[in-house]
């Protein structure tokens, strides 16, 4: 198995000088990791989820931080919010708002949505999702799997 210069796998892994140990569970103690070129991923992969989010606060300051790749609202009252994880290139989170009440999803400090303004919150309506992707250190992109829009072009979700 080569992983970017794979060195040693005795136990442990060693990736350009950088160790990372399997558990007993399997699971890959270390900071990250950073694999470059083709790789083959067999069996589940596990994304880190949290299942009950409630939301909080209707500014930015206020508003629950999210911290996991996918994120679950369960309570939520209008107008209150979620917060996104600092901005890193290429990183993705996903919001599932199960509650009836629309919130406000919140990049994190100095970053941004969709180009927008820094700070500014974009709308997840109820009972709906919101897929983000981060595009550089500071804008995440909304994913649209469809995009509709008004007779005028206006983009409406």
């Amino acid at each position: 198995m080569t992983v970017d210069g794979l060195s040693s796998l005795d136990g442990g892994i060693d990736v350009n000088g950088s160790n990372f140990t399997v558990s007993t569970s399997g699971a890959i103690v270390g900071s990250s990791i950073s694999i470059s070129g083709t790789t083959t991923l067999s069996g589940d992969v596990k994304y880190g989820l949290t299942a009950t989010i409630s939301t909080a606060g209707t500014t930015q300051g206020a508003a629950t931080a999210l911290t996991e790749s996918h994120n679950i609202v369960t309570t939520s009252s209008a107008n209150q919010g979620v917060k996104l994880p600092t901005a890193v290139a290429g990183k993705k989170v996903e919001i599932y708002n199960t509650t009836a009440n629309k919130i406000n999803v919140y990049p994190n400090t100095s970053d941004s949505i969709d180009g927008g303004s820094a700070n500014v919150a974009k709308p997840l309506a109820g009972n709906c999702s919101m897929v983000l992707i981060c595009r550089n250190a500071t804008d995440w992109k909304i994913h649209r799997p469809l995009a509709v829009r008004n007779s005028g072009g206006t983009l409406l979700n």
